[in-house]
């Protein structure tokens, strides 16, 4: 019986004794069976930042099978967490693994021009473990604290901006405030409190007065309470943060030359 051309390629293909060909015999995980989020997946490894994009992008893939955990947040997110994780490549697919949709809305929505975010958080994470293992008292923690902030502190402009993430009374929380309308802002990659600090409150509040004081170093214009009025957090949130960042506020702000107008501390304002 004479082959053709196809039928002879095939049988070059096959193994002795083996009934599938070279091509089916290539072991696939569930995710990268043909469907659309394996067309995602395969969008992630040629736009991966690592150069692996040589389709169908082994390198990209091995991306994802070293950190599985990151898979079902591509398929939740799609396009959007491709993009996410191309920017950022190994070390934020590594971040998302462990951390999950938060850790991808932290990358996605934090202002980063440099691209660095998710080397600056990885670095937090590694600072919080430490300083949690050393203490305040350590002649290591100021520094561990600066690595910590340097992943935490984010926007721009002339105001701070702090509150909850969504206030009581409704709107926006203090960091689409920030985003939408300008100001600095404090927020720590996801895990770092609960995580590497294992919900350490002493070093969390401590992290946080020292964001507002570096800021009243560096001499902000104003600090703003958004969402809500310092009465209503000191009576109806005082465990919270924000009230921690309000009573030092109220201590020590005068000290760099701030003083309360109308709810918010404003630099060089005389006394009524």
């Amino acid at each position: 019986m004479r082959r053709t051309r196809r039928s002879l390629t095939e049988a070059r293909q096959r193994l002795p004794g083996d009934t599938k060909t070279a091509e089916s015999r290539t072991p696939r995980c569930s995710w990268e069976a043909r469907s659309p989020a394996a067309g995602l997946i395969e969008a992630f490894a040629r736009n991966s930042p690592q150069g692996l994009g040589k389709p169908p992008g082994p390198g990209g893939l091995d991306v994802l099978r070293r950190n599985p955990g990151a898979i079902p947040v591509v398929f939740r997110h799609g396009p959007e967490a491709v993009g996410t994780l191309a920017r950022y490549g190994d070390e934020g697919v590594a971040l998302v693994g462990q951390y999950g949709d938060d850790m991808l809305d932290f990358l996605r929505r934090t202002p980063d021009e440099a691209g660095d975010l998710a080397r600056r958080a990885t670095e937090a994470l590694d600072a919080a473990r430490r300083l949690k293992e050393v203490g305040l008292h350590s002649d290591e923690a100021a520094g561990l604290i600066d690595t910590i902030l340097d992943a935490s502190v984010h926007g721009s402009g002339d105001r701070v901006v702090i509150g909850t993430f969504r206030p009581p009374t409704g709107g926006p929380g203090y960091i689409d405030e920030a985003l939408e309308n300008g100001g600095v802002y404090f927020n720590t990659p996801p895990g770092l409190y609960r995580d590497a600090l294992a919900g350490n409150r002493q070093i969390m509040e401590e992290v946080n007065r020292e964001f507002l004081r570096g800021q009243m170093r560096a001499g902000v214009d104003r600090i703003e309470l958004v969402g809500e009025s310092i009465r209503q957090v000191l009576t109806k949130r005082a465990d919270s943060f924000t009230a921690v960042e309000l009573r030092l506020l109220m201590d020590e702000a005068s000290r760099f030359g701030y003083r309360l107008q109308e709810g918010v501390w404003v630099r060089g304002a005389s006394t009524p």
